[in-house]
């Protein structure tokens, strides 16, 4: 009796071995994976697994199940942080709110540089910057330094 690896050399064996990761990977294919109904924590444990499975310096090539995977993790992430943004806005008004009743207030009347700065951006003649003055010149700031970035990339 000779072996099968003898056979398959001499030819004698005739097996055709075309194609023959492609069936494997269209049965895994088709059997479709619903990452929809799974908990967190399997759902973060198949991530990390496609994650860790990759060589940072290699392209990866996922499969269908692998960008369900991806995407379902996206849609977990995204659900989690607008959650979190609602909180922090919240607790910021929260803040705001309690700050607003005590008295914060800035004298800038010794200050000719600070009045003539505070009378042209909120005009009149104040001379005294409060809170709600403090936060609108945050969120001046703010907007001016969104509209400088986008102008820079934009220039590029």
């Amino acid at each position: 009796m000779s072996s099968v690896f003898k056979d398959i050399y001499n030819k004698e064996l005739n097996l055709n071995f075309r194609n023959l990761n492609n069936k494997d990977s269209d049965a895994v294919e088709d059997s479709s994976l619903n990452v929809a109904g799974l908990p967190d924590d399997i759902l973060d444990t198949l991530f990390k697994n496609l994650y860790n499975r990759f060589n940072p310096d290699d392209v990866p090539v996922y499969s269908k199940n692998e960008v369900k995977i991806i995407d379902e993790k996206i849609k977990r992430n995204r659900k989690e942080a607008k959650v979190l943004k609602q909180k922090l806005q919240e607790l910021k008004s929260d803040i705001v709110n309690e700050v607003k009743d005590k008295a914060f207030a800035l004298d800038i009347s010794n200050s000719n540089a600070l009045t003539k700065a505070s009378n042209n951006i909120f005009g009149g003649n104040k001379k005294k910057i409060t809170y709600e003055d403090y936060l609108a010149l945050l969120e001046m700031k703010r907007q001016i330094i969104i509209s400088e970035s986008s102008e820079i990339l934009s220039e590029e």
